[in-house]
């Protein structure tokens, strides 16, 4: 455990030293206003642009080169990786949902439920290959209104908060309530980085000798973008299907018509 520590102490260490903000940009909805029907699934298209003065947004599917590629920056002076983090494992590319609206009641389902477990190529979700320069665009599906029970009320229905993150996730030393940094004593169990007890090959506990630090998970997020800032609403117009019984009436009636006319013609 001492050695990794210092391994990745050493890793930040020689990390990119220029200080810049995170990537940052700007998200909007493709396509805020549309009409539709009430059985209709209602797909969510956004584009995000990053701005021009923003660094670049390069993922290669290795962690470190964040720190290398001028996306993110770690020194003493400037840093977007918080000091007390020792390793980063992985970084990838995430999304967010706000609630917002009326297409959903506070995050519970009314007229539509939300589904936005997407998976590539329409999904940005834990990408972890990604390049946007300065300045470039990309659109990407965000998820999906689907009407409950398959048919929602007529209505005119609306959406707020989308966002997409970079997200990083990786490990740092645990503290207690106090901020402090917190250490095994003699004979304790070691935990992995979940906070799961450790056994060996045989099925036995793993003991920290006395002053072994307690490293633990850590996962931070960064905001590239969010539509509440863009200005516009994602607005659907919403028509009523007519229920299977009303066209059956219809047609009854419409079928009463042609006889009557044909007995008219008669």
């Amino acid at each position: 455990m001492h050695a990794m520590l210092k391994s990745s102490f050493v890793a930040l260490a020689l990390a990119a030293s220029q200080a810049s903000a995170a990537p940052f940009g700007s998200l909007v909805f493709d396509t805020p206003n549309a009409n539709v029907l009430s059985n209709q699934a209602i797909d969510v298209w956004v584009t995000f642009t990053l701005d021009s003065g923003s660094s670049p947004l390069v993922l290669t599917g290795d962690v470190n080169d964040l720190l290398t590629n001028g996306t993110l920056t770690s020194s003493e002076e400037f840093s977007d990786i918080p000091t007390d983090w020792l390793t980063i494992d992985s970084g990838n590319l995430n999304t967010y949902y706000g609630c917002s609206g009326t297409f959903t009641n506070v995050c519970d389902p009314a007229a539509y439920s939300f589904d936005f477990n997407l998976s590539p190529p329409d999904s940005i979700n834990f990408l972890d290959v990604f390049n946007l320069q300065p300045g470039q665009s990309t659109s990407y599906k965000f998820g999906t209104f689907n009407p409950v029970g398959g048919n929602a009320p007529a209505g005119t229905y609306e959406f707020i908060s989308s966002g997409l993150t970079l997200e990083l996730n990786g490990t740092a030393q645990k503290t207690d309530g106090n901020g402090d940094l917190v250490f095994y004593a003699a004979g304790d169990q070691l935990l992995d980085i979940y906070g799961t007890p450790v056994f060996d090959g045989f099925g036995d506990p793993v003991l920290a000798v006395a002053g072994d630090p307690v490293i633990t998970f850590i996962q931070t997020s960064f905001t590239l973008g969010d539509t509440t800032n863009s200005g516009t609403t994602f607005i659907r117009n919403v028509t009523a299907v007519p229920e299977p019984e009303t066209y059956a009436m219809l047609l009854a009636g419409l079928g009463l018509i042609g006889w009557r006319i044909r007995g008219l013609r008669g």
